[in-house]
């Protein structure tokens, strides 16, 4: 079984209220027939991969892929995925998580088209976490099996068009994945 991450229900509500907060500034928020309503959905923690570590004779995840400490929420409105947020944790209590953007975007339904492809073609006890590969401006789900009796994946969620060598609706192996972003050049800018 796939799994997103839960958090506690003390978390899940202060970042609701937030998000609430953030929506409210970035737009009035749709109403069908008179009733809205704003739902957390999947929540899932955010990696991010640098293209220096691309160089690295390595093609285990867990050592290139870092950490962000910051969370990825889907946010639907009236079941539908406009939105998605971000937070970070400050500490242990709920009061501690702070959400640090709120976004109206196609990022969301593309996301939540990952999501439906996972649930509908992968099987396996995997975590999903967020994987983000900046200096590609890639986005894709890494799906990591906690006790490594199955091979990790890697779906992709977005990448720009002069990627064609990827994929969606396609479950990557690590090191295939990790291979095709070798053989293809990063955008070009300042990338962190």
């Amino acid at each position: 079984m796939t799994e997103f991450r839960s958090l506690p229900e003390d978390v899940v509500d202060e970042i609701v209220k937030q998000i609430g907060l953030g929506l409210e500034n970035l737009r009035p928020i749709p109403t069908l027939g008179g009733a809205s309503e704003l739902k957390l959905f999947e929540t899932v923690d955010i990696w991010s991969l640098r293209s220096d570590l691309l160089l690295e004779s390595t093609n285990d995840l867990t050592i290139l892929a870092k950490p962000t400490g910051r969370w990825h929420h889907q946010i639907k409105i009236n079941g539908v995925p406009t939105s998605y947020a971000r937070s970070v944790a400050n500490g242990p209590s709920a009061l501690d998580w702070h959400v640090v953007g709120v976004f109206e975007s196609p990022i969301a339904t593309k996301i939540d088209d990952a999501i439906n492809w996972i649930d509908g073609n992968i099987s396996g006890d995997y975590v999903v976490r967020l994987l983000t590969v900046p200096c590609y401006q890639i986005q894709a789900f890494w799906l990591v099996n906690n006790d490594n009796s199955q091979p990790q994946q890697i779906v992709l969620i977005s990448a720009p068009a002069e990627y064609s060598t990827l994929d969606y609706e396609r479950a990557y192996a690590v090191d295939e994945f990790l291979d095709v972003l070798r053989t293809v050049n990063n955008i070009q800018g300042l990338c962190y």
